[in-house]
Protein backbone atom coordinates (compact mmCIF):
# COMPACT_ATOMS: atom_id res chain seq x y z
CA UNK A 1 0.00 0.00 0.00
CA UNK A 2 1.17 3.19 -0.88
CA UNK A 3 0.05 6.50 0.60
CA UNK A 4 1.24 9.87 0.92
CA UNK A 5 1.03 12.22 4.02
CA UNK A 6 1.72 15.69 4.20
CA UNK A 7 3.62 16.35 7.09
CA UNK A 8 5.63 18.52 6.31
CA UNK A 9 8.68 20.39 8.12
CA UNK A 10 11.46 22.25 6.88
CA UNK A 11 14.50 24.74 7.31
CA UNK A 12 14.53 28.36 7.27
CA UNK A 13 17.11 30.47 5.24
CA UNK A 14 19.15 31.18 8.24
CA UNK A 15 19.49 27.52 8.33
CA UNK A 16 17.39 26.77 11.96
CA UNK A 17 15.40 23.50 10.83
CA UNK A 18 11.57 23.17 12.40
CA UNK A 19 10.72 19.86 13.20
CA UNK A 20 7.23 18.37 12.21
CA UNK A 21 6.15 17.76 16.36
CA UNK A 22 3.95 14.31 16.14
CA UNK A 23 4.41 12.91 12.37
CA UNK A 24 6.12 10.04 13.45
CA UNK A 25 3.54 9.12 15.51
CA UNK A 26 0.60 9.84 13.18
CA UNK A 27 2.68 7.65 10.47
CA UNK A 28 3.79 4.51 12.26
CA UNK A 29 -0.07 4.31 13.20
CA UNK A 30 -0.83 3.04 9.70
CA UNK A 31 -0.98 -0.75 10.01
CA UNK A 32 0.66 -1.66 6.58
CA UNK A 33 2.20 1.33 5.11
CA UNK A 34 4.80 2.44 2.04
CA UNK A 35 5.01 6.16 3.34
CA UNK A 36 6.15 9.41 1.10
CA UNK A 37 6.48 11.70 4.77
CA UNK A 38 8.88 14.60 3.60
CA UNK A 39 9.76 15.62 7.27
CA UNK A 40 12.08 16.91 9.08
CA UNK A 41 13.51 14.56 11.99
CA UNK A 42 16.37 14.57 14.22
CA UNK A 43 19.00 11.21 14.17
CA UNK A 44 19.29 10.62 17.84
CA UNK A 45 21.18 7.74 17.29
CA UNK A 46 22.96 5.22 15.40
CA UNK A 47 22.99 1.05 15.99
CA UNK A 48 25.15 -1.29 14.26
CA UNK A 49 23.27 -4.81 15.30
CA UNK A 50 25.08 -7.42 13.78
CA UNK A 51 26.07 -6.11 10.98
CA UNK A 52 22.99 -4.24 10.66
CA UNK A 53 22.15 -0.56 10.89
CA UNK A 54 19.36 0.67 12.87
CA UNK A 55 18.55 4.75 13.75
CA UNK A 56 16.65 6.48 16.87
CA UNK A 57 14.58 9.33 14.69
CA UNK A 58 12.88 12.10 16.46
CA UNK A 59 10.19 14.63 15.37
CA UNK A 60 11.33 16.37 18.79
CA UNK A 61 7.56 14.99 20.19
CA UNK A 62 8.12 11.19 19.65
CA UNK A 63 11.08 9.47 18.67
CA UNK A 64 11.44 5.33 17.92
CA UNK A 65 13.51 3.10 16.10
CA UNK A 66 14.10 2.24 12.41
CA UNK A 67 15.96 0.04 10.06
CA UNK A 68 18.20 1.36 7.47
CA UNK A 69 17.56 0.75 3.57
CA UNK A 70 20.67 0.44 1.42
CA UNK A 71 20.46 4.33 0.47
CA UNK A 72 20.80 5.25 4.29
CA UNK A 73 23.37 2.95 4.74
CA UNK A 74 25.21 3.98 1.93
CA UNK A 75 24.74 8.07 3.92
CA UNK A 76 25.86 6.23 7.18
CA UNK A 77 28.72 4.54 5.62
CA UNK A 78 30.14 8.04 4.11
CA UNK A 79 29.53 9.83 7.25
CA UNK A 80 26.78 11.67 6.15
CA UNK A 81 24.31 10.60 8.78
CA UNK A 82 25.54 11.25 12.46
CA UNK A 83 24.20 11.95 15.84
CA UNK A 84 22.43 15.21 15.96
CA UNK A 85 21.57 14.91 12.24
CA UNK A 86 18.64 17.05 10.86
CA UNK A 87 17.46 15.12 7.87
CA UNK A 88 14.28 15.41 5.51
CA UNK A 89 12.56 11.85 6.03
CA UNK A 90 10.83 11.17 2.77
CA UNK A 91 10.08 7.77 2.42
CA UNK A 92 9.14 4.69 4.69
CA UNK A 93 7.66 1.05 4.99
CA UNK A 94 6.65 -1.60 7.34
CA UNK A 95 9.29 -3.25 8.68
CA UNK A 96 10.23 -6.47 11.51
CA UNK A 97 11.03 -5.71 13.86
CA UNK A 98 11.12 -1.92 13.24
CA UNK A 99 10.17 0.49 10.11
CA UNK A 100 12.33 0.40 7.53
CA UNK A 101 13.84 4.27 6.35
CA UNK A 102 13.57 3.89 2.59
CA UNK A 103 15.21 7.59 1.42
CA UNK A 104 16.05 10.26 3.98
CA UNK A 105 18.43 13.65 2.84
CA UNK A 106 20.54 15.08 4.97
CA UNK A 107 20.84 18.67 5.70
CA UNK A 108 23.85 20.15 6.14
CA UNK A 109 23.65 20.73 9.93
CA UNK A 110 23.70 18.78 12.69
CA UNK A 111 22.17 20.02 16.51
CA UNK A 112 22.01 18.74 20.24
CA UNK A 113 18.73 16.93 20.98
CA UNK A 114 15.79 18.90 20.15
CA UNK A 115 13.10 18.78 22.75
CA UNK A 116 12.46 15.77 25.13
CA UNK A 117 10.91 13.18 22.84
CA UNK A 118 9.18 10.23 23.78
CA UNK A 119 9.91 6.78 22.83
CA UNK A 120 7.19 5.25 20.72
CA UNK A 121 6.11 2.36 18.90
CA UNK A 122 9.86 0.35 19.52
CA UNK A 123 8.19 -2.73 20.20
CA UNK A 124 11.10 -3.98 22.20
CA UNK A 125 13.63 -2.95 19.55
CA UNK A 126 15.42 -0.73 22.26
CA UNK A 127 17.05 -4.37 23.72
CA UNK A 128 17.60 -5.24 20.59
CA UNK A 129 19.87 -2.17 19.99
CA UNK A 130 21.67 -2.62 22.97
CA UNK A 131 22.63 -6.03 22.33
CA UNK A 132 21.31 -7.21 25.35
CA UNK A 133 18.01 -9.47 25.53
CA UNK A 134 15.88 -8.35 27.97
CA UNK A 135 15.08 -11.35 30.16
CA UNK A 136 12.84 -10.95 33.17
CA UNK A 137 14.95 -12.33 36.48
CA UNK A 138 12.83 -14.51 38.74
CA UNK A 139 13.97 -13.15 42.59
CA UNK A 140 15.31 -15.31 44.68
CA UNK A 141 12.95 -16.65 47.79
CA UNK A 142 14.29 -16.54 51.15
CA UNK A 143 14.15 -19.72 52.92
CA UNK A 144 11.60 -18.69 55.89
CA UNK A 145 13.09 -19.22 59.02
CA UNK A 146 10.89 -19.16 61.92
CA UNK A 147 10.74 -16.13 64.10
CA UNK A 148 12.65 -16.32 66.97
CA UNK A 149 11.87 -16.67 70.22
CA UNK A 150 12.80 -14.38 72.91
CA UNK A 151 15.12 -16.82 74.90
CA UNK A 152 13.88 -16.85 78.58
CA UNK A 153 17.23 -16.49 81.21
Amino acid sequence: HRRRMAARGGGSPDGSAVLSKGCLKRALETSDYYLEINTTVQVLQVHCVNGSYFLSVSDGEWFTYFAAGPRVVECIGDEKIKTGQLCILEKIESGSPCPVIVTITPMSFRSGKIGEPVEFNAKGFKDLAEGVPKVKKKKKQQPSTPPRTPSLL
